[in-house]
């Protein structure tokens, strides 16, 4: 709960704080599932702030964009590592064909 209040403040602060916040939940995605879903949900809040409250950020588009990457990366190597991740297989007109002719089923044009 820290990273998150952490990166709030520094957010708000703005300036150069700011643009480090982006970097701050960018890595707090990287702990888990459960992070990740946190990191994205506050760079939505740090996207729609009052710009009273808080000055718009100049490098806010590309830390947007890394937050995202960072929790894509997060949730995918979390799936590869424990198993629970799909296979993708080599699909072609071939394999399609002999599935369909293997089961008994009829193809017409």
């Amino acid at each position: 709960m820290l990273v998150p209040l952490l990166a709030t403040v520094m957010r708000i602060a703005g300036g150069p704080a700011a643009n480090i916040s982006y970097l701050l939940i960018a890595g707090f995605a990287l702990l888990g599932r459960k992070q990740a879903i946190q990191a994205l949900a506050l760079s939505w809040l740090f996207s729609m702030l009052n710009p009273a409250l808080a000055p718009d950020v100049s490098a806010a588009s590309i830390g947007r964009y890394l937050v995202i990457f960072a929790a894509a990366i997060s949730v995918s190597w979390r799936d590869v590592v424990s198993g629970a991740g799909f296979a993708i297989k080599r699909l072609s007109l071939t394999n399609a064909v002999s599935r369909c002719v293997d089961a008994g089923s009829l193809i017409t044009v």
